[in-house]
């Protein structure tokens, strides 16, 4: 007869044995294909990505670069030019205001006048020109003409501008600051039965409108029959 064991056979739990009626059991076959589609599944992912990748632009590091200073030179270099321009400007202006003195009943017009018939020589000097813009304008001894010169011309031109002066017996008449010079004779170098035509071509290519002026001159003085 069988005898009793001490051991107690505990049964298991009801949610033990619902999980093990549960499982699945996939056959050799099934589990093949699953792997097969998660393979298939993580290949796309990668191309996906390895295509991301290629469409994205690779942004290259920009590299330092000294700042571009050309600009800025030149614009200082125009400030300075600008700068030595005024400076030339001013000087001329107060010689010019020097060589009128007190010629003028108007000083500032006069000095505008004046200069428009000057230029600024590369010296920096002012250079008196003709009309037409040549340089340098010659006097009556042939010579380059002095801001002196330019300031009696422009008396002499602009009567209503110059200061006059009363003399007894003749009216006013307007100061003379020069010597006269004996024009004749000059002209005769130039233009009549002794001229020197050399001299006379010469004259012509320097200064044409100097020559043109000595030219109408030596027509009035008699010295030239046109």
């Amino acid at each position: 007869m069988p005898q009793n064991s001490d051991t107690t056979i505990t049964p298991a739990p009801a949610a033990v044995q619902d999980a093990e009626k549960a499982k699945v059991e996939f056959s050799p076959e099934q589990q093949s294909k699953i792997q097969e589609i998660i393979d298939g599944v993580v290949s796309r992912h990668k191309l996906e990505i390895e295509a991301l990748k290629a469409a994205t632009p690779v942004v290259a590091p920009v590299a330092p670069t000294a700042p571009d200073l050309s600009r800025e030179l030149d614009l200082t270099k125009a400030e300075l030019n600008a700068l030595k321009s005024q400076q030339q400007e001013s000087a001329v202006a107060e010689q010019l205001r020097e060589a009128a003195g007190n010629l003028f009943l108007d000083t500032a017009l006069a000095t505008r006048l004046m200069r428009d018939c000057v230029k600024i020589g590369v010296d920096g000097k002012p250079v008196v020109v003709n009309s037409d813009g040549t340089t340098p304008r010659l006097n009556a001894a042939y010579e380059p003409m002095t801001l002196a010169e330019l300031a009696q011309h422009v008396a002499n031109e602009r009567k209503f501008l110059a200061r006059g002066v009363v003399k007894s017996g003749i009216g006013s008449t307007l100061s003379q600051g020069a010597t006269p010079v004996n024009v004749d004779s000059k002209l005769s170098e130039y233009f009549g039965a002794k001229s020197n035509g050399g001299k006379a071509n010469a004259l012509a290519l320097k200064s044409p409108s100097e020559y043109r002026r000595l030219r109408s001159l030596a027509i009035e003085r008699g010295l030239l029959h046109v």
